[in-house]
């Protein structure tokens, strides 16, 4: 077993001991606006139950994070306690993590589809934190200026974004654009692509027995209607945004629709007024037969196998993940609460008048294929956001682009679990 420091140079903080008893240590704060709550949460668990806590900043982003997750459960750190850990990196970091059901409540009132994503081989080894499913951000004030409803197509998405485009540009805004999402060649590019290949209603990525099906007629539509957005309803750096690039873009005031997840603007840099004239909806269908997709996403805490002491830190994720705690950083820092009767809380219904909407949303969200590919879910996301981003940038047809994605992974589809 390595201690921690040995292995890397991370910034962290050791609040003031309070007491003589145990120290726990936590990785979290990868998610934007997310560490400060984590510390608060961690340091009050620490004064209730006489022990220290030591908070450690995870890196940015869910592909580093999961590296870094990765990284010292392989070195076998016993003084690394507790993972914050992204749904879509339970398959991969499953074996190294403690199975959590066996904590007493810790499984109850949680989204059913959010313990189903961290349960893998019929172990919990994640107990859901903080939850997201895509949505549609618009400007309430330019929808009304230009008489446009919200569209409930991608059809009608790209007609309502020229709409408002070609409006503000003739009014002297001329670096105004339709709609801006997480197009960079990362992980981000592919949570985009699972949206839009639901929409039409396709089969997915991968099918529920491990096949591949990324290769379907209805993923090449899907694709070939995404193919005709950048540059002409959204700017060419779209293909370079991620969320911090995207959802500065939209609240500086320059794009009409956003795609992004639920409490991401209010915990932007500088929402403003802004704030007061975005409204939020469904992502579009494919087509007026297809679906709004809803694709669950979120995160939650994992205690490492190696921990020397595990059962702390399973109190520790208890704490974290309880009601309580759960409702403080929904009112203290907008992240949205992975169990359902929080969001029928007048507290937080008061503040977040959304709430009733996506629960609704959260309620039939499903899993993304994470948890059907398992350990090597890192080089399928690769593939994908490699594949569609050759397509986006016009470097590659769609179709050809997902036919030579489907043939790189059914060399790998049979060593999924490995």
């Amino acid at each position: 077993m390595k201690p921690l420091r040995v292995l890397i140079g991370l910034i962290w903080a050791m609040l003031p001991a309070i007491a003589s008893g145990a120290t726990v240590t936590i990785v979290c704060g990868g998610v934007v606006g997310s560490f400060e709550p984590c510390r608060e949460g961690a340091q009050a668990w620490a004064l209730a139950s006489g022990n220290n806590i030591r908070v450690i900043r995870s890196t940015p982003g869910n592909s580093a994070a999961r590296r870094l997750s990765r990284d010292l459960l392989a070195a076998q750190a016993d003084d690394v306690d507790v993972f914050e850990i992204h749904m879509d990196s339970a398959g991969t970091l499953a074996k190294d993590l403690v199975d959590l059901r066996s904590l007493p409540g810790v499984a109850e009132g949680h989204f059913p589809a959010a313990l189903e994503a961290f349960t893998v081989s019929g172990r919990l080894v994640g107990v859901p934190w903080y939850l997201g499913v895509g949505r549609l951000f618009y400007r309430r004030d330019l929808l009304d200026k230009y008489e446009l409803r919200v569209p409930e197509t991608w059809e009608e998405l790209a007609t309502s974004a020229r709409t408002v485009q070609d409006g503000e540009r003739a009014a002297s805004r001329g670096e105004f654009w339709g709609y801006v999402f997480q197009g960079r060649a990362s992980e981000e590019l592919t949570d985009n692509a699972v949206e839009w290949f639901a929409s039409y209603r396709s089969p997915g990525i991968v099918a529920a027995d491990g096949s591949v099906v990324v290769d379907d007629p209805i993923n090449k539509t899907a694709l070939t209607e995404a193919v005709s957005w950048p540059g002409s309803i959204a700017p060419p750096s779209v293909l370079t945004m991620e969320r911090a690039e995207s959802i500065r873009f939209f609240t500086d005031g320059k794009a009409a629709f956003l795609r992004y997840y639920p409490s991401g603007l209010l915990r932007s840099e500088d929402p403003g007024s802004l704030v007061r004239r975005v409204g939020m909806a469904d992502l579009p269908k494919g087509s007026p037969e297809g679906r709004h997709p809803l694709v669950l996403s979120g995160f939650g805490l994992a205690v490492s196998r190696y921990s020397s002491i595990p059962g702390l830190a399973g109190d520790l994720v208890a704490w974290l993940t309880g009601p309580a705690e759960e409702k403080r950083r929904a009112l203290s820092a907008g992240f949205d609460p992975s169990r359902p009767a929080l969001y029928e809380d007048p507290d937080l219904v008061a503040a977040h008048p959304q709430f009733p909407m996506l629960s609704a949303a959260l309620d039939v969200a499903v899993p993304g294929p994470a948890h059907i590919i398992g350990t090597k879910f890192d080089r399928v996301s690769e593939v994908i956001w490699e594949a569609v981003h050759r397509a986006l940038s016009h470097r590659t047809p769609p179709s050809t682009a997902l036919d030579e994605a489907a043939a790189t992974l059914r060399r790998m589809s049979s060593t999924w679990r490995d």
